[in-house]
């Protein structure tokens, strides 16, 4: 059987790895995938296991993540790990808010969403 292993615990492994800016984020500095921090969370031989930091950061103040939930960020900075600036929503929540601050809006046309102005390519 393959042999499982962390090096260090992931907490200290999560915040040695932060900044804190002046808008109070904690935002990651390690691993992204370009847009979202990523973690190792354990390695099981060969195969490593990564997870989203504000996910780990989720579950580390709060336990778990509630089943049919995600975790979104009030501060709408996906790199952000502050406790105060994530929550647990479900998918409908997080577009609704995300039309709300004009990150997506509805195509007249079809009624679906689509990146807003915000997030449009310059």
């Amino acid at each position: 059987m393959p042999r499982t292993y962390v090096t260090t615990p992931i907490l200290r492994r999560l915040f040695q790895r932060v900044e804190r800016t002046a808008t109070g984020c904690l935002e990651w500095r390690g691993s992204t995938n370009g847009r979202y921090g990523k973690i190792l969370i354990r390695k099981i031989g060969r195969t490593s296991v990564l997870d989203y930091v504000h996910r780990v950061a989720f579950k580390l103040y709060f336990r778990e993540i509630p089943a049919g939930m995600q975790v979104l960020h009030r501060c709408d900075n996906p790199i952000c790990v502050a406790r105060a600036h994530l929550f647990a929503g479900t998918q409908l929540e997080n577009l609704e808010d995300a039309e709300r601050k004009k990150r997506l809006e509805r195509d007249p046309r079809t009624g679906k969403m689509r990146r807003g102005p915000a997030l449009s390519p310059a």
